[in-house]
């Protein structure tokens, strides 16, 4: 299986957790990481933008979720 150069393996090739985790990516962003997520800020005053939890994941889509990251290496299905 052929992994980006971008998701990392530790020294042997393996998976860790920043394989599809990005440590020090944002913790909230005004996109969805995928379609059914909540707001991070329910409670924010009026006229705030809705903001999301990143999950630091490297990849997501609003709509297909996280499933676009798991395409980069096990491909479409």
């Amino acid at each position: 299986m052929a992994v980006p150069k971008d998701l990392r393996l530790d020294s042997q090739g393996r998976m860790l957790c920043l394989t599809c985790h990005n440590a020090h990516g944002p913790f909230l962003s005004p996109t969805r990481a995928f379609a059914a997520q909540e707001v991070a800020n329910p409670g924010a005053p009026a006229g705030t933008k809705p903001v999301y939890r990143t999950y630091f994941g490297r990849r997501s889509d609003p709509v297909r979720g996280f499933v676009l990251l798991c395409e980069e290496c096990h491909g479409k299905r």
